[in-house]
C-alpha cells in the first residue's frame, strides 16, 4: 500500500511543532484482510539537519503505537525504514501519521506499507 500527499504547490505533510501533531489518517483494513505487514517506509526529510525529526504511526482505534522513527536528520527526501512493527490489529482501525520536530520543520512526502 502506497500513500503520497500534496495539494497545489505544496507536496507532502509538514509539521513544525515540538509535540506530536497528527497530519494524516489511514483506514487500516486489518491484517485479517490484508495480511501482516513486514515494514513501513517513509520518504521524509527535515528542514535543518541540526533539528532532528520524529514520525510515528499510531493506531488510535486501539490506542497502540505501530511504528516510530526518532531523530532523523536528512534534509533531502530519503527512504526511511520505520523499524520493527508492533500491535498491528487483525481488524479495521484508524491509523494516524504523527510528526514532531523541536523547531523548523519535518516533512513526510510518502508512506509505504510493505507486505
Amino acid at each position: 500500500m502506497n500513500f503520497s500527499w500534496g495539494t497545489g504547490d505544496s507536496i507532502g505533510l509538514a509539521s513544525s511543532d515540538s509535540s506530536y501533531e497528527t497530519r494524516a489518517y489511514i483506514h487500516w483494513l486489518g491484517s485479517g484482510s490484508l495480511g501482516t505487514p513486514t515494514a513501513i517506509r517513509l520518504i521524509a526529510a527535515v528542514q535543518d539537519s541540526n533539528d532532528p525529526g520524529d514520525v510515528r504511526i499510531q493506531d488510535t482505534t486501539n490506542g497502540n503505537t505501530i511504528a516510530v522513527v526518532i531523530g532523523f536528520t536528512v534534509t533531502a527526501p530519503t527512504i526511511i525504514d520505520m523499524g520493527a512493527l508492533s500491535n498491528v490489529s487483525a481488524g479495521q482501525a484508524i491509523w494516524t501519521v504523527d510528526m514532531r520536530v523541536p523547531s523548523n520543520a519535518v516533512f513526510v512526502f510518502a508512506l509505504r506499507v510493505v507486505f
